[in-house]
């Protein structure tokens, strides 16, 4: 019996429409009353943001499958990664993603922990990676080295998608373990 409030996970109605949904969505065995305690509905909605991030970042990034890009990102999509330039746009994302698998063809992210705060997500890890190609901005050229980059990434989320990303990767890091001494 459902006293304590809360909604439905089917016909989305709360706490004053308990009865409704006893009589709606009882005969649905997918349909779900969730009480409202420990702020349970932010705690969903964080996990499906997770679940939608940890695809995008296997589909794209782990898989090259540049046509997700339109499922996981907004069209006006714009990323930021210091000291790079700014990336505004879907068509401009794709670049940058076709560009940096050109470069690291092997390329695999792992994220070691998530953050998940309303429409943001913060997410922190590593990527390995084989520099096959050269490296965009600088032109340094492949070296057959990998690597391993850490990096922390804050994702802004609108409508289900990446509206904004702020990269932050260990550049340094990196150039060293490509053989770049006075990095």
């Amino acid at each position: 019996m459902w006293t304590n409030g809360g909604w439905c996970s089917n016909c989305k109605y709360g706490a004053n429409f308990q009865l409704f949904h006893q009589h709606c969505c009882r005969n649905d065995s997918s349909a779900t009353f969730f009480k409202n305690t420990q702020n349970t509905r932010m705690e969903i909605m964080s996990t499906e943001l997770q679940a939608k991030i940890e695809l995008f970042i296997d589909e794209v990034w782990n898989h090259g499958k540049l046509a997700a890009l339109d499922e996981y990102c907004a069209s006006n999509v714009v990323r930021q990664q210091p000291p790079y330039p700014t990336i505004e746009g879907l068509a401009a994302y794709r670049d940058f993603v076709t560009s940096t698998l050109a470069i690291w063809p092997d390329i695999k992210m792992t994220v070691e922990e998530f953050i998940v705060a309303g429409d943001t997500v913060v997410i922190r890890g590593f990527w390995t990676g084989t520099q096959t190609g050269p490296l965009r901005w600088t032109n340094l050229p492949p070296s057959g080295n990998q690597v391993k980059v850490a990096f922390c990434e804050i994702i802004h989320m609108a409508d289900g998608k990446i509206a904004e990303g702020f990269g932050y990767h260990d550049n340094l890091g990196m150039l060293q373990q490509l053989g770049i001494e006075s990095a």
